[in-house]
């Protein structure tokens, strides 16, 4: 795609002014061309639907085309439709402007959303501004798709997953420390190792430390190393994971369970790129790139005191969130392809994947997020039978639609037609017989006349569905 088919999306709800900063922008002479839209809902459509480098959102405008009919032109449309782009084109600046200062709470939303830049309209040479901002949103454009473009061992489909790369990737210039978040089994540790890959670090050494692996007598030795004698069974000098990681990267993992003495000593290792070995007051240099990752709501521990509010703040100089893999559904097909491709390496064996268990995959539910999908895909693919080629619902269907689970809500009567059914002399044992059987036809349809399979769906034992079937035919 080359830059001259790429255009500029400016967004206003006052027409007459939405044509002048366009004829600005034509005026400039770099060959731009320039897009219109008057409200937070068509900057979205467009945003998502043309070829951009750039989008230039009013702030205070309508975030629909009703509300601008109507006259609400006050409304925070522009912080509205920032947030939808960036989560599906995150590499697409965004530039916002308005009449006068914001106040800091729109600021601090836009910031959340990854604003590329902001514009007082009233401030002087604001022309030239418009213009130079929008030169570096053309270059970093590009700069941010060669990005994207390379090779990563993060699995990822869907715009939020390119956003979390994306300052990963950045994050990964500077030097400070860096704290990911994220629920359980979301790829936190992936997101660290794509910074240190990515940083000039790269080549020197990369340390994981599990937080809530150890027992609290031991995170301190395992971190900071002790001296001979330090504590029973301390029978020789050992050096810890910072000393290890010296001139390299240290990654904390769950550092929410980290206990507030330990913090303290963190904290002067991070302030002061020193510390002490357990048992010793000899104090050590290190040059170590800090990297944290939790699972919890450090600001809420903060309140409850079990953790420091100044080693957050020197933890947290950048923060990178995690989605939830029920946040990201385009993510689910590439990563079970991912986990089929792996397994396939491990026993030779290439096993396709019916579409229907990726629809139902990404309809779930998953706590434990991607590592629970691998653990679902492991366990189907422990039942396949080894002519099967194509992993289906039937070798998931306890994981798919729970084990033991009651019938689907649309199959059971309201209370109002189960009494109107009672009250005109229903035949329980007809009725559940029939139930019965239509459920068994069903299965056994399903499953292409295979009596096993079709008793694995019911969550029968085999005799039984064949017993139920012989009494059916009277045999």
């Amino acid at each position: 795609m080359s830059e001259r088919t790429l255009d500029v999306l400016l967004v206003h709800d006052k027409l007459e002014k939405l044509e002048r900063y366009r004829q600005l922008l034509l005026d400039a002479g770099h060959g731009w061309d320039v897009e219109t839209a008057s409200c937070g809902e068509e900057a979205v459509e467009r945003a998502l639907s043309g070829q951009f480098f750039c989008v230039i959102l009013d702030v205070l405008m309508p975030c629909t085309r009703k509300d601008a009919k109507a006259g609400l032109t006050e409304q925070q449309g522009g912080v509205w439709a920032l947030e939808r782009i960036s989560q599906q084109r995150p590499w697409l600046p965004v530039i916002m402007f308005s009449q006068h200062e914001l106040n800091d709470d729109i600021i601090d939303q836009a910031r959340r959303f990854r604003i590329f830049d902001y514009l007082i309209r009233d401030e002087p040479h604001f022309a030239f501004k418009f213009v130079t901002r929008l030169k570096n949103a053309e270059e970093v454009f590009h700069n941010r798709l060669e990005t994207l473009g390379q090779k990563s061992d993060i699995v990822y489909k869907s715009g939020r997953m390119q956003g979390v790369v994306l300052e990963a990737r950045r994050s990964a210039r500077s030097e400070a420390p860096v704290l990911i978040t994220g629920e359980t089994g979301t790829g936190k540790s992936l997101i660290a190792r794509e910074i240190h890959r990515w940083s000039s670090r790269r080549d020197r050494t990369f340390l994981v430390m599990n937080c809530a692996a150890l027992p609290e007598t031991l995170v301190e030795s395992e971190m900071f190393g002790h001296v001979e004698g330090a504590f029973t069974g301390a029978v020789k000098r050992r050096r810890g994971k910072l000393e290890l990681a010296d001139r390299g990267s240290i990654f904390l993992d769950e550092i929410g369970d980290m206990s507030l003495q330990t913090q303290a000593k963190l904290l002067r290792a991070i302030e002061d790129q020193e510390f002490s070995p357990v048992g010793s007051e000899e104090v050590r240099k290190v040059d170590v790139r800090i990297i944290c990752a939790t699972n919890k709501n450090l600001e809420q521990m903060i309140k409850e005191k079990t953790f420091r509010d100044d080693l957050y703040y020197r933890i947290c100089y950048e923060k990178i969130e995690v989605p939830p893999l029920r946040e990201r559904p385009e993510d689910v097909g590439p990563l079970m392809q991912h986990f089929l491709a792996i397994h396939a390496q491990k026993t030779g064996r290439t096993i396709d994947c019916d579409a229907r268990v990726v629809q139902r995959m990404q309809t779930l539910t998953l706590r434990g997020n991607v590592r629970e999908l691998q653990g679902i895909l492991q366990a189907g693919l422990s039942r396949m039978e080894r002519s099967e080629q194509a992993l289906t619902e039937y070798h998931l269907e306890s994981e798919l639609f729970g084990g033991g689970a009651s019938a689907p809500a649309s199959l059971i009567p309201d209370r109002e037609t189960a009494l109107k059914a009672v009250r005109g002399g229903v035949d329980y044992s007809r009725a559940t017989t029939d139930f019965s059987n239509a459920l068994i036809d069903a299965a056994m349809q399903e499953a292409a006349g295979v009596g096993e399979r079709a008793a694995r769906m019911l969550k029968l034992n085999p005799h039984t569905l064949r017993r139920y079937v012989r009494q059916r035919e009277g045999t």
